[in-house]
């Protein structure tokens, strides 16, 4: 059914099988058998699809593949995404549909045609609850990168191609940076093979993942803070009622990898770690 309803909409199975796993906890039970039944799973899915439709129609047309295909990386230059694109891609195209203003954004973009066709950004570090870092790493010497995409014209090894253009001007641009952290989420059925393949080593693990809905669409903590002062379940069903929705089956912990800019501190911590860190 999710094949059938993403080629209703021109998208590809994975964009809207990943929003199915993003939505489908907000209808779970705490107890019993937590599933919901059939109607009200077929009811979402096609939900989910008006509501994916409405994001992306203005820029179908940036998923459209190239004239000339893109079988060769060598093909694209790596620059920086000015802010109004790169709000585009997060809002319209990422899974997660929120946009970090406080950041920056490189890409790929085709040669022939100047198309966009994959994006990385980098985000300050502010997660207080991570903590130790590695020996010899202080806060101000980390980045995150919170936002990965790519078109799906693009050919496999395209996230890894990317990250090596980052790495090399990360160490230009940002010299004191020693270290970058990014999450993983195993609940979207993510397993981390585009970093581990780029060098990443397991940091640690998040618990006390959920996720929250305002008027059924999911939230991030960052736009719960920005917006409503708080990311407090508590607080928010008391604001905001009925139109606060928040998980309440245990989700599996989200995984933190790391890559070290420094080859030092890469060398001394490449076995990676296995920290537990709980979400505040």
């Amino acid at each position: 059914m999710i094949r059938e309803a993403a080629e209703s909409i021109s998208i590809t199975e994975r964009a809207l099988e990943l929003q199915v796993l993003l939505y489908l906890p907000r209808l779970m039970r705490e107890y019993g058998n937590p599933f919901p039944g059939d109607h009200a799973f077929f009811d979402e899915i096609r939900r989910l699809l008006h509501l994916i439709k409405s994001r992306v129609n203005p820029y179908a047309h940036w998923q459209d593949e190239p004239e000339t295909p893109l079988n060769n990386l060598h093909a694209t230059r790596f620059v920086e995404i000015p802010e109004r694109e790169a709000r585009i891609i997060h809002e319209s195209f990422h899974y997660l549909s929120s946009f970090r203003p406080d950041s920056r954004s490189f890409g790929l973009r085709t040669l022939d045609e100047n198309r966009l066709a994959s994006l990385i950004t980098i985000s300050p570090f502010d997660l207080e609850h991570i903590t130790p870092l590695p020996e010899g790493v202080s806060r101000s010497n980390v980045l995150v990168v919170s936002r990965v995409f790519c078109f799906d014209w693009v050919p496999m090894n395209t996230v890894s191609y990317m990250m090596g253009h980052m790495y090399r001007h990360l160490r230009l641009i940002y010299p004191n940076v020693q270290l970058l952290l990014t999450y993983i989420n195993p609940n979207l059925a993510f397993m981390g093979s585009s970093l581990k393949a780029a060098n990443w080593v397991l940091f640690g693990y998040e618990q006390g993942t959920r996720y929250a809905y305002i008027d059924k669409e999911y939230t991030t903590d960052r736009e719960l803070v920005r917006y409503h002062r708080t990311a407090d379940p508590s607080q928010l069903q008391s604001m905001l009622g009925d139109r606060f929705e928040v998980t309440r089956v245990r989700l599996d912990p989200l995984q933190l990898y790391a890559y070290f800019l420094d080859k030092e501190l890469y060398a001394r911590y490449s076995q990676g770690f296995e920290f537990v860190f709980e979400r505040p």
